[in-house]
């Protein structure tokens, strides 16, 4: 956690901010979601893939073994994954730096691929990650929000073209 949080630090203090959005799509391009992916996906495979997305990151807390970190829930319209315990950024979000007990960095400005908040540097990720999809046009909606530390994050994947 501690390299990563200097690792972004450093990129956003040496490049700006908007750096950080071109290194997620980055890592998502060279993971190879950038291809089209989610054009094949149907709506239950992608609320199954976020689960799974969730399941391993989630997987190295300790604390976490034995239980199921998040909530899904359906009706006719959507599938809404509630994510407790992210073991990335939701780490970011809850923890302070275990270096120095100060709260980890947040991005100074506001930025569409960032919430429009001051989030930690680490979760725009998922903002990222599902505006991609978004930009795919796999024609039903995907969202993804965060909210406060003390809340779950939920993305949102909707059955129907939106």
């Amino acid at each position: 956690m501690h390299l990563i949080g200097i690792c972004l630090g450093f990129i956003r203090e040496r490049l700006g901010e908007e750096a950080l959005q071109d290194l997620w799509r980055k890592d998502f391009d060279d993971l190879g979601l950038a291809s089209g992916v989610f054009k094949k996906m149907t709506p239950e495979e992608l609320a199954t893939a976020v689960v799974t997305a969730c399941r391993f990151v989630s997987s190295p807390l300790p604390a976490l073994e034995g239980s199921v970190p998040f909530d899904v829930e359906e009706d006719d319209e959507k599938y809404v994954i509630s994510y407790r315990h992210c073991g990335s950024g939701g780490l970011f979000r809850r923890e302070p730096n275990s270096e120095s007990g100060q709260p980890w960095p947040v991005l100074e400005g506001t930025h569409d691929w960032a919430y429009g908040e001051h989030v930690n540097l680490y979760c725009p990720h998922c903002k990222v990650l599902t505006d991609m999809a978004r930009e795919q046009s796999v024609g039903y909606e995907v969202e993804f929000g965060a909210n406060p530390p003390s809340e779950p994050c939920r993305y949102i994947v909707r059955k129907r073209p939106g």
